[in-house]
């Protein structure tokens, strides 16, 4: 994936509208891997969003998100 911001909005609103069913999951945490890749991992996203590593961490896992 390449880190054109307007691409990613459109592929992650997609992606987030595949988490609210139970079933299909795991294409929105694929999406989210990928955008954190393209970026940097999470460290540079956390950083970008004013956030430290950890509290996006912990944000993501209280979601039942995996690490």
């Amino acid at each position: 994936m390449r880190a054109d911001r307007e691409l990613v909005v459109i592929y992650m609103k997609a992606a987030m509208e595949s988490m609210d069913n139970p079933d299909d999951r795991a294409a929105g945490l694929l999406a989210l891997c990928s955008v954190a890749e393209t970026f940097g991992g999470l460290g540079a996203v956390a950083a970008e969003a004013g956030i430290s590593r950890e509290s996006l961490y912990r944000t993501l896992s209280s979601k039942g998100i995996p690490s």
